[in-house]
């Protein structure tokens, strides 16, 4: 017969351990429903054992660690890379700013992943609280954001992996960078040990973009799905709709910043192939932004063009009082003002309601502004050598 006693230290890691293994959130109860016998075994005051002490820490730092580790991965796999041609370019960055930037490229992918399940997390609690869903409705919504599946991972190291090797060694395709000083394409290295670091590190920077797309889109989803259910809307205060911005801001970030780091590290686009990727890169980047809002957008509308339709039926009704009212006295005239006095100004506040979910229609622009700013910034870099900077130098 079990039962309900108060868990021990023991019983406590153990559990915290099987909850981040099935990539849950770990039990914060006070007590739990266990077998007597089987708490006897271990004895109330049984401290937990060394090597489950570890795993708990490892497993608490598990994502910072696998950050390091990737980054440690691409670093030598662009030092072996480097000092293939005899020379190593890598530790004076000028010369090397290209291997530089596939370093910062992955930090980046890894670092945005984690800030975006992030911004999701915490915005949880302020989302339960505009939409209309009961706690079991809710509640699966959550459970679809929450679930963790590290096959997924797997599945996309796999992906990676199939796809370096086609490259590189199946194509025999040179490698993304050349030499700096000699301005020479660069293969796969002949040694056996040099060649697995140099595709190591390439997997992982295939792996890394991947997770971030993957994290990304599935975020995506989860608030356009979220989005779609009935909410509470209040026309003169959308404060508690920020949540759904934050989010779609924070997904529309993922590709935008990648499209940054590369024009920085690798320079703008010099051929129509260059230019079209960027244009349909940053367009991916401002649906990222818009498509997961479509739900909330279109009730804010709503919200917003039925509260200015009562406001305008009053006033259209205050109107027609005035107007087949022949005699007005004092008290009748102080009330059709008092009315109107009250009525125009909701109007105004009303339609000057915006309706995405941003602060105001400035932060909207501005989150727009965001997500086309490296397509934006090249363009205008362009037109300003083209036009200003060739011909001075002529």
């Amino acid at each position: 017969m079990e039962t309900e006693v108060p868990r021990t230290p023991h019983e406590t890691t153990i559990r915290a351990l099987q909850d981040e293994g099935d990539g849950g959130t770990p039990v914060t109860g006070k007590s739990v429903r266990v077998n007597p016998v089987a708490t006897s075994a271990h004895g109330r005051g049984a401290s937990a054992p060394a090597w489950d002490r570890l795993r708990l820490a490892v497993s608490r730092y598990r994502y910072p660690l696998l950050v390091i580790g990737a980054i440690a991965v691409v670093a030598a796999g662009q030092l072996v890379e480097d000092a293939s041609d005899g020379t190593l370019q890598m530790l004076t960055p000028t010369q090397s700013i290209r291997r530089w930037t596939l370093l910062a490229l992955v930090l980046y992918e890894l670092l945005m992943a984690a800030v975006v399940y992030w911004t999701v997390s915490r915005s949880l609690q302020s989302l339960r609280r505009v939409v209309k869903l009961d706690d079991a409705s809710f509640a699966t919504h959550e459970a679809r954001f929450r679930l963790r599946d590290w096959s997924t991972d797997v599945v996309l190291l796999i992906i990676s992996i199939a796809v370096v090797l086609l490259l590189f060694v199946g194509l025999e395709l040179e490698l993304l960078d050349n030499d700096p000083l000699r301005n020479q394409s660069l293969a796969l290295p002949s040694a056996p040990l040099s060649a697995l670091i140099v595709l190591a590190g390439y997997t992982v920077i295939g792996w890394a973009g991947l997770k971030l797309v993957y994290v990304a889109a599935r975020m995506g989803r989860f608030l356009g799905r979220l989005s779609r259910e009935p909410m509470q809307i209040n026309v003169f205060d959308t404060t508690a709709l920020l949540p759904f911005g934050n989010i779609a801001l924070a997904v529309a970030l993922a590709p935008a910043g990648i499209i940054a780091i590369l024009l920085v590290g690798l320079g703008a686009p010099s051929s129509l192939l260059g230019w079209t990727i960027l244009v349909l890169a940053s367009l991916a980047s401002l649906l990222a932004l818009l498509l997961p809002l479509r739900g909330v957008h279109r009730q804010m509308l709503d919200a917003k063009d039925a509260a200015l339709e009562t406001i305008n039926s009053r006033i259209s009704q205050l109107f027609s009082e005035v107007s087949t009212t022949s005699e007005l006295d004092k008290a009748t005239m102080a009330r059709f003002s008092d009315s109107s006095g009250a009525l125009i100004p909701l109007r105004k506040t009303i339609e000057e309601m915006t309706t995405w979910p941003f602060r105001d229609t400035l932060a909207f622009g501005r989150a727009v502004l965001i997500a086309l700013a490296p397509l934006i910034y090249t363009t205008l870099s362009e037109l300003i050598r083209v036009f200003w900077i060739s011909p001075l130098s002529r």
